[in-house]
């Protein structure tokens, strides 16, 4: 198995991994609209968007310590990049 983000190993295709593909076709849409910095919280809520953004090649995952603080992140770097600024809780 190949291991994931956060270490652990990745399920086999057909055993579980059904909300992945639904967050790697998220991904995917956030590719296509420009998406290149991604701004979120780890958890177990945003474990499966996680591992969809560590297969992306365009963009960038950055850790932060809460939900406001990724907000607060993604509007400053919308406003001083001009591109748009993503977060995920």
């Amino acid at each position: 198995m190949q291991p994931n983000l956060y270490g652990g190993p990745r399920p086999p295709p057909g055993q579980g991994d059904e909300a992945v593909r639904v967050y790697e076709a998220i991904v995917k849409g956030l590719e296509g609209v420009g998406v290149q910095a991604a701004f979120g919280g780890a958890g177990e809520n945003a474990a499966s968007l996680m591992l969809a953004l560590e297969d992306s090649k365009k963009i960038r995952p950055i850790m932060t310590r809460n939900e406001q603080a990724a907000s607060f992140m993604a509007c400053g770097y919308a406003m001083y990049t001009n591109r748009l600024g993503f977060c995920f809780a």
